[in-house]
């Protein structure tokens, strides 16, 4: 598990770092370390551009198999919500850019909304907007954990409750128990691959959408 996913189009300074007046290198490099599961040294902002690219067009090329499952990419197309609303929720500003290109890229004609605090993703979802069809969310973060997240979201008296994506760097077996407990539909381990991130995802909006 052990790469990210893939862009159409070449990966530009301001499709990931928009906003940023400058990047730190050091910065670049732990992320995309992370995400590739294998160091990388980016002396520039064209090798961070490059780096990412190649991380993600690697990793997208084949999103056919579901995690821990099999299917035909055209059976998980026919079964899963047109335009789904999706909630990439990460305290980490680098990888929830890169987790919203992974999912827009990998989820054809998906919406997404991003949050840096859970809590404001769970004060969306449950004042009455639209439902998300999927959240997508880290464990461990600065204001709410990911697994209190899927808890709250479990208490909710909605009909059609999304499935929750927990994704998690630690390796203490105490956090994934944490995560099943919470109710995770699926639980991602870093690093992981795009294939991986897009499949437990593919596999849960499938799921939502017979339930």
């Amino acid at each position: 598990m052990n790469s990210l996913h893939r862009n159409h189009r070449p990966c530009g300074y301001d499709e990931i770092y928009s906003g940023h007046s400058a990047v730190d290198l050091n910065a670049c490099n732990s992320v995309m370390t992370k995400l590739n599961g294998s160091p990388n040294s980016c002396e520039s902002l064209a090798d961070v551009c490059a780096a990412v690219k190649g991380t993600i067009t690697a990793a997208c090329t084949d999103s056919s198999k579901l995690h821990g499952k099999t299917s035909k990419p055209s059976e998980s197309s026919e079964i899963i919500k047109p335009d789904p609303l999706i909630y990439v929720v990460d305290d980490d500003n680098t990888v929830r850019r890169i987790v919203k290109m992974i999912v827009k890229r990998g989820i054809r004609g998906s919406r997404i909304e991003d949050f840096e605090d859970a809590k404001d993703a769970f004060a969306k979802l449950s004042n009455g907007g639209e439902m998300p069809d999927l959240v997508i969310s880290d464990i461990e973060m600065t204001y709410m954990d990911g697994d209190k997240l899927c808890k709250a979201i479990g208490t909710l008296d909605k009909p059609n409750k999304p499935p929750v994506v927990l994704i998690t760097g630690s390796i203490e077996d105490e956090v994934h128990e944490r995560a099943w407990r919470s109710g995770a539909s699926e639980l991602i381990k870093k690093p992981f691959n795009a294939k991986d991130l897009i499949s437990a995802a593919k596999y849960a909006l499938m799921n939502n959408c017979k339930s």
